[in-house]
């Protein structure tokens, strides 16, 4: 199984910037699916921490936790 790679590429756009994102190799359509649902979640947050100094008052990685406990719990 070829190793999963993320590229993250910061651009200039107009008088702000662009953050892209991609997550390459994964697995299954549930890990993709799980992983975009993370990078929505730890993007939500950075823009919040860039916009206000400050982050979401729920951690990145339990937004969707229910989410990911049923894709977890589906593979068992």
């Amino acid at each position: 199984m070829p190793l999963q790679e993320i590229t993250f590429s910061i651009k200039e756009y107009k008088e702000i910037v662009k953050l892209s994102i991609v997550h390459e190799n994964i697995p299954t359509a549930e890990d993709a699916e799980a992983a975009a649902l993370g990078w929505a979640a730890v993007g939500s947050n950075l823009k919040t921490l860039l916009e206000t100094g400050n982050v979401l008052p729920q951690a990145p990685w339990d937004m969707h936790a229910q989410i990911r406990d049923a894709q977890m719990n589906a593979r068992d």
